[in-house]
C-alpha cells in the first residue's frame, strides 16, 4: 500500500481537526508521543501516528520532533508484510540517500525508517 504521510511539528492534532471540517473523515486512528515511555513533557501531546480516511483514501500524519519545513511537509508511506522487504527496500533507497528515521521496529510497526532519495523524495517504508 502506498500512503501520503503529512509531517508537522507540534500541529498535527490541529491540522486534523481543520480537515475534518472541510473533507469526511472516517477511520482515525490516533497514538501519541506520550503513549511511550521517556518521552519528555513538551512532545507527550504530539501525535506520533495518525491514521484516517480522507473521502474515502487513507492519510498518515503525525509530529516530527525535528524541524518540518517547506518541501519535508510530505513523504511517501510504502508499507510491506514481510519486514526483511522493508530493510531491502530501506537500502535500495538509501543509495545516494540519506537516513531520516533509522530503521528499527517501532511500537505501531515491526520495522520502520525513513529516507531521503537522492533525488530528494522523502520515503516512509515499514511493515504492517
Amino acid at each position: 500500500m502506498v500512503v501520503p504521510f503529512l509531517n508537522y511539528h507540534g500541529q498535527c492534532e490541529e491540522a486534523i481537526g481543520f480537515y475534518e471540517k472541510i473533507f469526511t473523515i472516517t477511520n482515525k486512528k490516533v497514538q501519541k508521543f506520550g503513549d511511550m515511555p521517556g518521552v519528555p513533557e513538551n512532545m507527550k501531546n504530539y501525535i506520533l501516528h495518525a491514521e484516517l480516511e480522507l473521502n474515502g483514501q487513507p492519510f498518515w500524519f503525525g509530529d516530527s520532533p525535528g524541524e518540518v519545513t517547506e518541501g519535508t511537509m510530505i513523504t511517501i508511506s510504502v508499507t510491506y508484510q514481510d519486514p526483511e522487504k522493508v530493510t531491502e527496500v530501506f537500502n535500495t533507497l538509501l543509495e545516494g540517500g540519506s537516513v531520516l528515521i533509522e530503521l528499527s521496529p517501532k511500537p505501531y510497526s515491526p520495522m520502520h525508517g525513513c529516507v531521503k532519495d537522492k533525488f530528494g523524495i522523502g520515503w516512509q517504508i515499514l511493515a504492517r
